[in-house]
């Protein structure tokens, strides 16, 4: 027995098409007029929001069209970029802001012409070194015999 069904009649909304495509966007005479009035002044993401599309759909539509921005748009929209950016960054209580002086902190900084010991003491050097590299070889040990390493250090060339 074959089972049958009714046809689905078309329906007006946006149909997805094939493949990895998104929906098909009808641009109307005054999408497209609102788009070729303000794209040469204004951001993608603005007109985009306002017309109800993605960005990428407008920057497609307007490359279709020959629309460009102004010659000089980074330069009049340098400010407005800027603001965009610092909003949009989130706020780190860690950081304490410039200028922020931890009080009696200044007591610990390095003084003027003050060079670090690491800098010009050879024995201290040699000493970090030996200590670093006897450590390195007692990790390579307990990787190759199985045992719980010590140290996060990676080591591609025992298996």
């Amino acid at each position: 027995m074959e089972l049958r069904l009714p046809p689905i009649p078309p329906t007006t909304a946006p149909t997805k098409r094939s493949g990895n495509q998104g929906i098909k966007i009808e641009w109307t005479p005054a999408m497209l007029d609102e788009l070729t009035r303000r794209f040469p002044t204004e951001f993608n993401k603005d007109i985009a929001a306002s017309l109800g599309v993605s960005w990428r759909s407008v920057v497609r539509k307007a490359r279709e069209l020959g629309l460009e921005k102004v010659e000089n748009f980074h330069t009049i929209t340098g400010k407005e970029r800027g603001r965009r950016a610092h909003a949009k960054r989130k706020h780190n209580p860690s950081q304490m802001g410039k200028g922020f002086v931890i009080p009696g902190s200044e007591v610990y900084r390095f003084k003027n012409g003050h060079t670090p010991r690491i800098a010009w003491d050879t024995e201290l050097v040699n000493r970090i070194h030996a200590k670093r590299n006897d450590t390195i070889a007692r990790d390579r040990l307990r990787k190759k015999y199985g045992m719980r390493r010590l140290t996060k250090f990676k080591f591609n060339d025992i298996p």
